[in-house]
Formats: structure tokens, C-alpha cells, sequence
């Protein structure tokens, strides 16, 4: 997406536009959140290594497949913050490989 389609999105006067709007931005900023405490190390099971040509509706179903697998099991997952949920299946579906 570039800065006109967030723009375009942002300034359209649906409910639909305004949703999307707010929550990319709030995706971006709570992204930014997590990548620094990925970075400075304060996340369990360290980074995700995303491969960079996968594709986004690769990295959706991926991330949709084991968040219904998840709250299955742990329905009280749901009540987990969900930038930090999203960060830690991004780690365990795309683990860093360690050098040998």
C-alpha cells in the first residue's frame, strides 16, 4: 500500500473507510511496538525470519489457521494483546534458522 491509498482510505467518509483507516494505523503503531522489544531482545522465542517472497495471502491464512488452532485449545488466548499474539505465530511459523 502506498501513502495515497492510506491517504484515499483515510479520507473517505464511509464507516468502512474510517474502520480500515484506524485500524492500519493502529496495526503500524502497534507494530512498531513490537518490533522494538523483538529488538531489544525482551520476546519470547526470539525474532521471525518472514521470507520475503511469500505472499500476503500466504502470511493471512498461515496466521488464521493458527489462530483458530490456538484459541481452540486456549480460549482464554483471546484476552491476550493482539500485536504480541500475532508476533509470537509470526515466530513460530517462521522461526529464525540458527547458523550453524
Amino acid at each position: 500500500m502506498t501513502a495515497g491509498d492510506l491517504q484515499e482510505i483515510c479520507i473517505g467518509s464511509s464507516s468502512e473507510s474510517k474502520a480500515a483507516c484506524r485500524f492500519y494505523l493502529l496495526g503500524i503503531t502497534q507494530g512498531v511496538s513490537m518490533g522494538m522489544l523483538i529488538a531489544d531482545g525482551k520476546t519470547q522465542g526470539g525474532r521471525p525470519c518472514i521470507p520475503e517472497n511469500i505472499s500476503a495471502p500466504a502470511i493471512e491464512l498461515a496466521v488464521k489457521m493458527k489462530m483458530g488452532q490456538d484459541l481452540m485449545v486456549y480460549p482464554d488466548d483471546r484476552k491476550l494483546d493482539a500485536s504480541g499474539f500475532v508476533g509470537a505465530i509470526l515466530t513460530s511459523t517462521f522461526p529464525c534458522r540458527k547458523p550453524n
